[in-house]
């Protein structure tokens, strides 16, 4: 979607709780099986790992690869919009 593409580019972050994850794995002997399940997801979330399809841009017409997420409940880059919306309740219920 870069190049020619008109549509706004997205905002990596620096640091993603998947790659601290992933540097820390020697760290986190002591898990539980469900806690592995959960490190186990977040860090295949959006990666090759757990396939993807391919796009193409209707504007430029550039193909992408969109790989599937985790949809792990713990995930931050599947849940970050359900917790943004629920935030926003929470504050609308406050104020």
């Amino acid at each position: 979607m870069a190049g020619s593409c008109q549509s706004p580019p997205r905002k990596k972050p620096a640091v993603t709780v998947a790659e601290i994850l992933r540097d820390a794995a020697t760290l986190l002997s002591g898990l539980s099986p469900d806690q592995w399940r959960v490190v186990r997801a977040i860090t295949r979330c959006r990666t090759r790992l757990l396939g993807g399809r391919m796009m193409r841009c209707g504007t430029c017409g550039e193909k992408f690869t969109l790989y599937n997420s985790c949809r792990n409940r713990h995930c931050p880059v599947c849940q970050g919009a359900a917790r943004e919306a629920w935030v926003r309740g929470r504050l609308a219920e406050l104020l």
